[in-house]
């Protein structure tokens, strides 16, 4: 390895040694990221500047580290070969922006993955489910219901200001109360 390193003229050596650290940064974030250390960190705070906004993390340090990897073993690759400096660069760089848009893409799409499941009642309005547990009428106690909110079955608390419901009751949610779901069967 030394001795590819010496073969190269300066401009090679500082372009390896450029790669070289991107690629041991990478190497670095992807065991993190196997081992469970990588981290995320969310900053906020108030502006008044109104500037368009993009999801695709072109200019992210993994983006980045791909650029310079890329871009710089294909330029030492391409200087052992014969190329000039000046024509390797060329490649280098288009190389490197392949590189840099690939990982932005992929970034993109990985925090695609990450969705937030938490359901708020407010989703289960005028949804239609079925009484788990019977559900004393005028509003004088608290049963369960099954409805399905966001495509998952979800069971509520739920009251009815009707006659009692009792288990299997097809419902309706008609409202939202501070602790249940006010339902009424439906016909």
């Amino acid at each position: 390895m030394i001795s590819f390193f010496d073969s190269l003229d300066f401009s090679g050596q500082v372009i390896a040694a450029v790669a070289a650290v991107a690629t041991l940064f990478l190497l670095a974030q992807l065991i993190g990221a196997l081992f469970g250390l990588g981290a995320d960190m969310d900053i906020d705070a108030d502006a008044g500047v109104d500037m368009p906004h993009i999801d695709l993390p072109i200019l992210s340090t993994q983006s980045i580290a791909a650029f310079l990897a890329f871009g710089g073993w294909t330029s030492v690759l391409l200087m052992t070969e014969g190329y000039s400096l000046g024509r390797s660069l060329i490649w280098s760089l288009l190389a490197g922006l392949a590189a840099l848009f690939a990982v932005a893409w992929l970034l993109y799409k990985l925090s695609g993955l990450a969705q937030e499941h938490t359901i708020s009642m407010d989703e289960a309005l005028f949804s239609k489910g079925e009484v788990y547990l019977a559900i004393p009428g005028e509003k004088s106690g608290l049963g369960k219901v099954h409805v399905i909110t966001k495509g998952a079955l979800r069971e509520w608390d739920a009251m009815t200001e009707g006659p009692a419901l009792p288990t299997g009751t097809k419902i309706k949610v008609t409202d939202l109360l501070e602790e249940a779901l006010l339902v009424e069967k439906t016909l």
